[in-house]
């Protein structure tokens, strides 16, 4: 069917529930892969995310932001922040 030919082509890494990206490789074959880590100030086991990027920089002290910024040619940057 058209939905499984779709979800084959769809190639995608998370760090789970208790890390934090903090860069991106990409195989040749174009499988992204998520560096992540668990700093010690991550005491949570979890992240609470919100749905879409509504934040460019750190609220606080002890918060921490990261996404793709929409650029211009053929690399997308990954931003992570932490204040």
């Amino acid at each position: 069917s058209i939905l499984w030919q779709i979800l084959m082509e769809i190639k995608a890494d998370y760090c789970g529930e208790n890390k934090i990206p903090y860069g991106l490789e990409v195989h040749r074959n174009g499988q992204p892969i998520l560096l992540c880590s668990r700093p010690n100030c991550f005491e949570k086991r979890y992240a609470e995310c919100e749905d879409r990027a509504l934040r460019k920089s750190c609220d606080e002290n002890n918060t921490w932001v990261g996404g793709f910024d929409k650029a211009y040619g053929y690399h997308q940057p990954c931003l992570t922040a932490q204040a």
